[in-house]
């Protein structure tokens, strides 16, 4: 047999120190990918909460600006809304219909407004992405049932103005609500 006297090798102990090492600094390297990824998904979260609650108080800014017009009419169901209030337009604040509508497919609520003047030529008016990776979304409408003397919240909007409007917004399996009396119903 020949024998190489030259050779270095490694020791089982040195083997199992540089093992325990490479171990230790993955370790180290883990915690810090987790801990900065906690912190950005808690970022987002926030981000997420701040992008509804601008929803909410553009949505209760344009139920009190709600009047009573001949020509725009007053509609609700479960998933869209479209009121007649005063609009931004190039010549200050105008009447005109402000139209909040869910799309199921893309999972976005969009907010469209038109000044009287489009309403007419039938041009587009100004269309925004409200929100969007939305699971959910329900608008509710609170009226006076006469018949039963009760007060009750339908799926749809009826003749007149309803007392309230209640919008539910459904996120990441986490429901939002809001809640906004209208000045002007006629109930």
């Amino acid at each position: 047999m020949l024998f190489l006297k030259n050779k270095r090798s490694f020791t089982f102990i040195e083997l199992a120190i540089v093992s325990l090492l490479i171990f230790i600094i993955s370790l180290g390297i883990y915690n810090v990918f987790s801990s900065g990824l906690k912190i950005w998904s808690k970022v987002l979260g926030s981000a997420k909460l701040e992008d509804v609650n601008i929803a909410f108080e553009k949505f209760t800014s344009d139920l009190r600006n709600v009047f009573l017009f001949k020509n725009i009419d007053f509609k609700g169901t479960k998933r869209s809304l479209e009121i007649p209030a005063k609009v931004n337009s190039k010549f200050g604040k105008t009447p005109g219909k402000v139209v909040y509508r869910y799309d199921e497919n893309k999972r976005i609520l969009f907010r469209e407004e038109k000044d009287f003047s489009k309403l007419y030529t039938g041009s587009n008016g100004l269309k925004r992405i409200l929100l969007d990776n939305v699971k959910d979304i329900e608008f509710k409408y609170y009226y006076y049932d006469k018949k039963k003397l009760e007060y009750v919240w339908e799926d749809e909007t009826k003749e007149e103005i309803p007392l309230a409007v209640r919008l539910k917004i459904k996120i990441d399996n986490k429901d939002f609500y809001r809640f906004v009396n209208i000045p002007i119903s006629n109930g």
